[in-house]
């Protein structure tokens, strides 16, 4: 079957619906618990009893940082291409544009929808997800509370712009709601970190950010813990049927960014309501096991960003494992043809116009098929398209010695160590042997092995396709008088596993 962008959070459990291909490229289907996840019975943290469906996108767009004059251009376009998820900071300040775009492009579509006498969608169709997160200037009670209302009022103050210029009977945009997802940025200011100026930030706050509370610098271990309970008391508020009803502007979910491991746990121990999303670098999946494992033993979704510098822009270091990446893209986009014309891989069914899978593609989809949010950045249209929901979507489940090999060459890209072939020779002949790599230049032969003892001992090494081993009784060498000789060539490709079993009789493998 083709990659399904569904996912659990903290406060659901996925839903088995039926949905249509559209609905599956851009949306995971989730069910909210009645007490809102609230922490108040440890007993209750694996309820799965529901009330209200919650909509929201395993694959957004990333436009923090990104130059201001470039953040409506991307929203719009991505909009365009089925995206519902648009992933942004307050210390970027770009939330009204963001606000802005998305008000403008609704109302563009439902003004085309109008003039073609296309039915009016599902309120659901209308909205999308915004992650916002607050930075570690403002942690602390008061001054989270006063960066988030800030954050809701710059999305509110866009739609009043926008009914003013597009509608004066006011009826713009009653479909169209901005569900916002809250994160705490960073758990404290570091100054080991080079770019972190804690105290020089601080100096040049307004000084009626510094009136509503404490320098969280100086406070290291426990301001964070304020703005949790911040955090957890603007969710639970925003919960209330009125609440929900009348705001264009809703708070759907809270969550952190870049917490260490330590922090994670203070926070699961003691909150309220759990995280629902952990924003994190993608080092995390392969390389910080601990934490990774946390977050999902408490259900909590990993969102990962620094996709493409850390993986996909690093293939001069690491060129071998790129190629499996390729390889695997032109693996998979062979099964999408095959299935165009009838199909081979069991379940698979057509997916639209046959694009090549590329290396990005073969990466987003291997972090869906985990379960794990993407929100790459890109001022690329090219590149907008290639990480779309759709494209991701039409990429087929990978096997799972496809898996395998992914993580491989996805791991050795982020570390900077290119990965070979693991060759395995066993021995079950009835004298000890050893095993030599022969230079097709030179014809020079060299031990790889140390002795393999009889009774099927085995020896692994790294190699590279195409080289060709020999084997010799122990001791003999092509330079003596040997009985025993044996030849092994290497056809699998970089990130496969092959086996050599050398037995008594003249077969050659």
């Amino acid at each position: 079957m083709m990659t399904p962008l569904l996912v659990a959070v903290p406060v659901a459990v996925v839903e088995a619906a039926e949905t249509t291909v559209q609905q599956q490229q851009q949306q995971f289907i989730v069910k909210e618990k009645d007490n809102h996840d609230v922490m108040n019975d440890t007993t209750n943290t694996q309820s799965s009893s529901s009330a209200t469906n919650l909509l929201f996108p395993m694959v957004g767009v990333g436009v923090g940082n990104l130059r201001r004059h470039l953040v409506d251009g991307i929203v719009t376009s991505s909009l365009d291409m089925g995206f519902q998820l648009v992933d942004t900071a307050r210390a970027s300040q770009n939330e009204h544009v963001i606000a802005k775009s998305i008000y403008n492009y609704r109302d563009r579509d439902r003004d085309r929808d109008h003039e073609r006498d296309v039915p009016l969608q599902n309120d659901s169709d209308k909205n999308v997800h915004v992650i916002t997160k607050v930075w570690y200037t403002h942690l602390g009670y008061n001054r989270t509370k006063l960066s988030v209302q800030e954050s809701i009022q710059e999305m509110i103050t866009a739609l009043v712009q926008n009914k003013d210029v597009h509608h004066q009977d006011g009826d713009v945009s009653k479909s169209t709601k901005i569900r916002l997802h809250i994160l705490l940025h960073w758990p404290r200011c570091n100054d080991r970190i080079e770019w972190m100026r804690c105290q020089e930030e601080e100096d040049a706050l307004p000084q009626y950010v510094k009136d509503a509370g404490p320098p969280p610098h100086l406070d290291k271990e426990h301001a964070w813990k304020g703005s949790w309970r911040a955090l957890e008391d603007l969710y639970l508020e925003n919960q209330q049927p009125s609440q929900q009803q009348s705001s264009q502007v809703t708070i759907e979910s809270i969550g952190v960014s870049n917490f260490e491991l330590q922090d994670m746990k203070d926070l699961i121990k003691d909150c309220r309501v759990k995280p629902s999303l952990y924003q994190g670098n993608v080092w995390i999946v392969l390389h910080n096991p601990n934490l990774y494992h946390l977050l999902q033993e408490n259900g909590i979704v990993f969102q990962a960003y620094n996709v493409m510098n850390g993986v996909l822009q690093r293939k001069n270091v690491a060129p071998n494992a790129f190629s499996v990446l390729s390889r695997i893209g032109n693996q998979l986009d062979t099964v999408v043809r095959r299935v165009e014309t009838g199909g081979t891989r069991e379940g698979e069914q057509p997916q639209g116009p046959i694009t090549a899978i590329t290396e990005s593609m073969v990466v987003m989809a291997w972090l869906i098929q985990e379960g794990i949010s993407v929100i790459p950045r890109t001022s690329s249209l090219k590149h907008l398209l290639e990480n779309s929901p759709s494209s991701i979507a039409s990429v087929p489940t990978l096997t799972r010695e496809e898996k395998e090999q992914v993580r491989a060459a996805m791991s050795a890209l982020m570390r900077g160590e290119d990965i070979k072939i693991e060759a395995t020779f066993q021995n079950k002949m009835s004298v000890p042997v050893k095993v030599y790599w022969r230079n097709g230049r030179t014809g020079q032969e060299y031990a790889v092995t140390h002795t393999l003892e009889t009774g099927g001992a085995m020896s692994t090494i790294q190699t590279h396709p195409g080289h060709v081993f020999v084997v010799y009784e122990e001791n003999q060498t092509a330079t003596t008088s040997s009985s025993i000789r044996k030849k092994f060539m290497v056809t699998a490709n970089y990130g496969e596993r092959q086996h050599f079993t050398i037995l008594d009789d003249d077969d050659e493998l």
